[in-house]
């Protein structure tokens, strides 16, 4: 992809570069059959020069249409992939939203086993520990004496 966008990005500058061949800037002047030309070079008739000058505009034209056409295009490539990774990102929201709404319930849930089943009888288990420990001995006691 980078290196395809590269190749158009290349071709582009190309394109739009002005050319390094310089000519020197031309003469042109009408001539009538039979008249003498003031230098030489080549002869147009008029639909081949009016050809000639409206080159530059034409191709200008055909330049300034292909790179709104690939502007164009780019945008919507990037405007389809900007709404698709939104969409990516609302769906995975969602989704994680939705993960971490089941574990906090399941953790909860969990919590209210472990204190449904972890009663606190430790103060009962000492006391009567206690109390065991002191009939054994008054007893033992008695029994010796």
């Amino acid at each position: 992809m980078v290196s395809n966008m590269l190749n158009k990005v290349l071709t582009l500058i190309v394109l739009l570069m002005p050319s390094m061949a310089y000519a020197q800037d031309g003469r042109f002047t009408y001539v009538e059959p039979g008249m003498i030309v003031p230098f030489k070079g080549t002869l147009f008739d008029d639909a081949a020069t009016a050809h000639l000058l409206t080159l530059p505009e034409y191709y200008q034209l055909q330049c300034d249409l292909e790179l709104e056409y690939q502007i164009g295009l780019r945008t919507e490539e990037f405007t389809f992939e900007r709404r698709d990774l939104q969409a990516q990102i609302d769906f995975l929201t969602t989704e994680n939203k939705s993960i971490i709404t089941q574990t906090d319930a399941r953790i909860a849930l969990l919590e209210q086993q472990v204190k449904r089943h972890n009663r606190n009888d430790r103060p009962w288990w000492l006391a009567a520990g206690v109390a065991i420990g002191i009939g054994l001995t008054v007893g033992i006691t008695q029994a010796t004496k």
